[in-house]
């Protein structure tokens, strides 16, 4: 395989723009994430609004994350086959039509709750694809030595994203409308069309001989030998099953239990990115000293811990002020859980062992099961608290349990 054309130069946040193309992948993260951030409020808001059910929000996003196993198991070989930037650019498309098919729908009459959960699924699963490839092309695009470095900024550019999408989400919902709104989603993706079709050619992965099948299982065999991208996968699952599905429950905490409408959710949703974006310094600084893989833990435990206190919280600046703090958490998960893989995987084994990580994601979607049913039981505030108190428990243990997480001191590819 050709070297990287990143594979040398210095070290730093920004040096992954000294590599020619570079910013052509690093506006696409942003306009994905950016368009990705405004869906995900609008949908959560449409479905409230059609249902009145808890347990439905919840169940969207069961549907919207379903695909994601599916995803798992086959982006590896589906790479090796078809290429990076020939699936990158296919996604874009798909984005355009899933969400301009649900524009239509909600523009010309009340849309069916199962359009909305067939839309959310196929867009999801596609941005499940789309997510892989992306950040698979980064080692080949810069190299080993850059990858953290823009896993960081991709993790700012989220956290942006993040921050300002739910709030213009929000405010747009109330402006324009919902159906405008998606609208414009379905438009957004177009920009990414024209960036991916404009990158330099890049290093393909060595097409296997193997089956399809056995492509996933030799995959499969390679991560279970590896203690660090097996305990990145494992903190994934408890923080797809227990902590990011309760964020799935924000309209419901937004209108139900703080008494706000569409800016007020748009604020609560903002608040977590608005903390990724003020802790990814304090990240950047933490991981230059701290072995990556304690961080991880470490940032896991911080994200579920402030969610169990926002879980009892019914003052609206409180509950603000706690995800902002949980956002440096989300800082940490977001910028080293596919930044440790990449890493850490090899040359011919990275894209495998990056669909695992897809896997782990991919079990969300019977988080969100489980959460729906405990709050049509109990009550959100008490399904959201019991939920990431058990994801506390659980990466806790992991972690004592496992000496490359253990250490404190920072590894050789930190």
């Amino acid at each position: 395989m050709p070297k990287a054309s990143g594979s040398q130069g210095p070290e730093g946040l920004l040096s992954p723009f000294s590599v020619p193309g570079y910013w052509r992948l690093f506006a696409g993260h942003a306009n994905c994430w950016g368009f990705a951030a405004v869906e995900w409020i609008a949908t959560g808001w449409l479905v409230l609004e059609l249902t009145g059910s808890p347990f439905h929000v919840a169940l969207i996003n069961f549907y919207r994350f379903a695909p994601w196993l599916l995803v798992g198991l086959v982006a590896g070989p589906l790479i090796q086959r078809f290429g990076r930037k020939p699936i990158v650019l296919a996604c874009q498309v798909s984005y355009i039509c899933s969400y301009g098919t649900l524009a239509l729908l909600v523009l010309t009459g009340q849309p069916a709750y199962w359009q909305i959960a067939l839309t959310a699924a196929v867009g999801t699963g596609t941005m499940a694809l789309d997510f892989t490839t992306r950040r698979t092309m980064l080692p080949a695009l810069i190299g080993r030595g850059r990858t953290v470095d823009a896993m960081l900024l991709d993790t700012l550019v989220q956290s942006i994203s993040f921050t300002a999408g739910p709030f213009v989400g929000g405010w747009l919902i109330e402006v324009i409308g919902i159906g405008k709104l998606y609208a414009l989603v379905a438009v957004v993706p177009l920009l990414g069309l024209i960036l991916y079709a404009r990158l330099p050619s890049l290093p393909s992965p060595t097409p296997a001989q193997e089956s399809t099948v056995r492509r996933i299982l030799v995959g499969l065999r390679y991560v279970r030998g590896n203690r660090v991208i097996v305990g990145i996968i494992l903190i994934t699952i408890a923080m797809n099953v227990l902590t990011f599905s309760s964020i799935s429950l924000m309209p419901v905490f937004a209108r139900d239990i703080l008494g706000q409408g569409p800016v007020g959710l748009g604020m609560l949703s903002a608040a977590t990115g608005l903390g990724a974006l003020l802790g990814m310094p304090l990240i950047n600084l933490m991981r230059r000293r701290l072995n990556n893989t304690f961080l991880f833990a470490a940032s896991s435990v911080l994200m579920s811990t402030l969610l169990v206190l926002f879980a009892f919280s019914t003052d609206f600046s409180f509950s603000i002020a706690v995800l902002i703090i949980a956002g440096i958490g989300q800082a940490g998960f977001s910028a080293l859980q596919s930044s440790v893989v990449l890493i850490e995987a090899s040359d011919e084994m990275r894209d495998r062992a990056m669909g695992t990580v897809l896997l782990a994601i991919g079990t969300g979607p019977f988080g969100h099961l489980i959460l729906g049913a405990m709050a049509a039981a109990w009550g959100a505030p008490l399904a959201v608290a019991l939920c990431c108190g058990i994801a506390v428990l659980a990466i806790v243990s992991l972690t004592l349990a496992t000496p490359e997480y253990r250490s404190w001191h920072r590894d050789l590819n930190g």
